[in-house]
């Protein structure tokens, strides 16, 4: 056991060695990366061949200190020369500043992108840093109008800016000082902006010289503005993206943003029921402490902002500063039950509650103070709350906790990431992967590794436990020993007298009756056994062929392998989609015990249908059926099965149609190409399908004719290819002609018949 004075002493080196430590790695980082002042503009080429662009070494920067210039005075011919490069090799970032920063970027859009099919293609500008108060994005109008352009403004802009607009440039505004839906081009947690379409732009006001808009190569350039304006941490790096680039960017995100809050959400009801089963308070903080800090790292993310309170963008910078406390008030809570510390650090764990006081004052001054003086004090909380966790686990670790291992690294792994990040916002460390996605990294080994802490725990009371067990048999093995020497020294006078040598036998006897009984029992127990163990084995088969119902042979092996996540990428594939015309108007005419009987003979068929052509069912919803050919096991013929079992669901509801003596059509869609397939869900499982090809085909039998086919043209492709060598051709393709669908623009389309 060590004294108090040595454990505090250690301490003191823990919280000097790592504020040390900070304080020189941020003396190594320059404040301000900015080169030489520009003397004309670096121009940005965007190509056909490329979907996404970094813009950081392209800026041109101005700061405007008082932040009184107008749009007008900056963008005059005289004032060009004020820009400077910018040269640094990670994102911009100018920490907490109460200046207004411009920025200036020329594009070129070659020749291929204004000649090519993708000329028509939206392209975005993206600031992916959702904590800007205030930007304004100025492009070239695309025709000139006499009249200075009307734009929505808060407030404090309107004036402003109105009066510095020129005929030849518009601006847009963003930021999360407005409400989410203004000036946002797409519904994104980032402020992005669509640029005007290349092939619309005219040489009047394209740019603010005298150069020409179209050059002889057939270029085209561009320049636009940025006015950037924030409370917070001025940081803006700036990415170029095509549409169809920002659909799948966003698409990928959500999904991993997905995940990340999906393990939180699960680790609160793993948790919780632990909770329930032990009623140890420790796994009740951890609750709060995840639903603290995944609910800070929510609005930190810019979720919250687009989902929960869009409209109150005041709030929401306020909710920044009040969840971080709520996450400081759960760690240092969540700490002193799960370490101990009144009683492995009682002096520690009054320094913890003045910490907690700090994290208070913290939230309180949200509400009172200017945010930008709100978060720098609240900045510094991470900073002192890393050495503290550290110095006290260390010292828990020291006097023979062991839970306090897993403690220790979690916290070290977690709160290094926040305070990088804390240090990156007040521009003391560099943008980059650990520091812009630092938290979520941090939070995912904090978890994992807590986990195993509290796992640990569990472990260390079943060994108290057991411990205690131990002590509760040695007790009753030493009364045993002492009641069998009493015994014997009782048998040793019994033998001295012939009656109580009978009265011996007689036990023994009695003894011999009882061993025989038990003996019985353990038999009738043994068939017992046995008869539980064949009704598990038959629910065990049952189970599997349950499961063999509703997934594939292969993926429910794989599944009852072991296999925890099944998530498989097939390049070629063909999906169906089939879906009855006019089936509402007869459901509301029709009684349930009917609608649910032909329902029943339809899909019975169609499923029939399915498994003599080789084609897997995914699912139905209403009086849809999805089907898919070419997967779990690939197919080379796998859009002549799926035109097959087309043509056949059509004769199917010929049929049905006479059995029934009702009016029955339907709409079918094919398309070709990959999907992600995968098992989902944990109770209930079902496998699904993800990706364009699942749109387009759904698109196809939307926008489809009841009666008739209707596929895609890259469908009737992958079908000619597959049947070009056999000696009739089964299958008729009529063009349908270039059609608009949702979320993919116009495409050719064709009808299957058969010949």
């Amino acid at each position: 056991m060590y004294s108090c004075c040595p454990l505090c002493s250690f301490f003191v080196r823990t919280v000097a060695f790592f504020l040390v430590a900070m304080l020189l790695c941020a003396s190594l980082v320059p404040m301000r990366v900015l080169g030489q002042v520009s003397s004309a503009p670096t121009l940005l080429r965007l190509s056909a061949d490329r979907e996404e662009y970094n813009a950081n070494s392209f800026l041109e920067i101005l700061e405007d200190r008082t932040g009184k210039l107008s749009f007008k005075e900056i963008s005059a011919q005289e004032n060009m020369q004020a820009f400077t490069r910018y040269t640094g090799t990670s994102d911009p970032n100018f920490g907490h500043t109460t200046s207004v920063y411009w920025v200036r970027l020329t594009l070129e859009f070659s020749q291929e992108v204004l000649t090519s099919a993708k000329a028509h293609h939206d392209w975005f500008l993206e600031i992916p840093y959702p904590q800007l108060d205030h930007i304004v994005f100025f492009t070239p109008n695309l025709s000139v109008s006499p009249e200075p352009p009307n734009i929505t403004a808060t407030q404090a802009y309107t004036a402003a800016y109105t009066a510095a607009y020129t005929v030849s440039y518009t601006a847009r505004q963003s930021g999360d000082m407005l409400p989410f839906a203004d000036g946002r081009d797409i519904s994104y947690r980032m402020p992005c902006f669509r640029l005007p379409q290349p092939t619309s732009l005219t040489n009047t006001g394209i740019h603010t010289d005298s150069s020409s808009a179209r050059r002889m190569d057939g270029a085209q350039t561009m320049t636009v503005y940025l006015r950037l304006e924030s409370q917070g941490s001025m940081t803006f790096p700036i990415m170029f993206r095509t549409g169809e680039a920002m659909s799948r960017h966003i698409a990928n995100e959500q999904f991993l943003l997905g995940i990340f809050y999906g393990i939180l959400l699960v680790m609160i009801g793993y948790n919780l029921f632990v909770y329930i089963s032990l009623r140890d308070a420790s796994y009740l903080f951890y609750v709060a402490y995840i639903l603290c800090y995944g609910m800070f790292l929510f609005i930190w993310n810019g979720l919250a902002f687009q989902y929960l309170w869009g409209n109150a963008p005041v709030w929401h910078n306020r909710s920044v500063i009040v969840f971080m406390g709520f996450s400081g008030l759960s760690i240092f809570v969540f700490s002193q039950n799960y370490l101990n510390t009144r009683h492995f650090a009682p002096r520690m764990h009054r320094f913890m509650n003045v910490m907690m006081a700090y994290f208070l004052v913290g939230m309180l001054l949200a509400f009172i103070l200017p945010y930008s003086t709100a978060i720098r004090f609240m900045y510094g909380a991470p900073i002192f709350t890393l050495p503290i966790i550290v110095g006290v686990s260390v010292i828990c670790l020291r006097k023979g906790y062991r839970p306090a291992r897993y403690f220790l690294v979690a916290w070290v792994l977690l709160l290094t990431s926040i305070s990088m990040a804390a240090l990156r916002n007040l521009n003391l460390l560099p943008s980059g992967i650990l520091t812009v996605y630092g938290l979520q990294i941090g939070s995912a080994l904090e978890i994992f590794l807590l986990s195993l802490g509290l796992a640990d725990r569990i472990n260390v009371i079943k060994q108290e436990k057991k411990i205690a067990q131990d002590e509760a048999l040695r007790s009753t093995e030493l009364m045993i020993e002492t009641l069998r020497q009493s015994e014997q020294e009782l048998e040793s006078k019994v033998r001295e007298r012939t009656l109580e040598l009978e009265n011996a036998n007689e036990e023994i006897s009695r003894a011999l009756d009882i061993q025989t009984e038990q003996s019985r029992e353990i038999e009738l127990a043994n068939t017992a056994l046995q008869e539980k163990n064949i009704i598990i084995e038959q629910e065990r088969e049952r189970s599997d062929e349950l499961l063999l119902n509703i997934l594939p042979r292969s993926i429910a092996t794989r599944l009852m392998a072991g296999e925890k996540l099944i998530a498989d990428r097939f390049e070629s594939v063909s999906v169906l989609f089939a879906d009855l015309a006019g089936f509402t108007v007869f459901a509301s005419k029709t009684s349930p015990e009917e609608l649910v009987g032909m329902l029943d003979t339809v899909f019975s068929e169609f499923d029939a249908i399915a498994q003599e052509h080789g084609l897997e069912k995914i699912k139905t919803i209403g009086d849809c059926y999805m089907a898919v050919a070419g997967l779990p096991l690939p197919q080379h013929d796998h859009a002549t099965r799926t035109a097959n079992t087309a043509l056949a669901m059509q004769q199917v509801i010929a049929n049905l149609s006479t059995m029934f003596d009702i009016s029955l059509e339907m709409r079918v869609g094919l398309h070709s190409g990959s999907v992600v397939a995968g098992v989902i869900g944990k109770r209930k499982f079902a496998y699904d399908l993800w990706g364009d090809t699942v749109n387009i085909a759904s698109r196809m039998e939307s926008q489809g004719i009841a009666g008739k086919i209707h596929c895609s043209d890259i469908f009737a492709e992958r079908l000619v290819q597959e049947t070009k060598n056999a000696p009739t051709q089964d299958y008729i393709c009529s063009p349908r002609g270039e059609i608009e669908i949702k979320g993919k623009g116009r495409m050719n389309t064709v009808w299957l018949e058969r010949a």
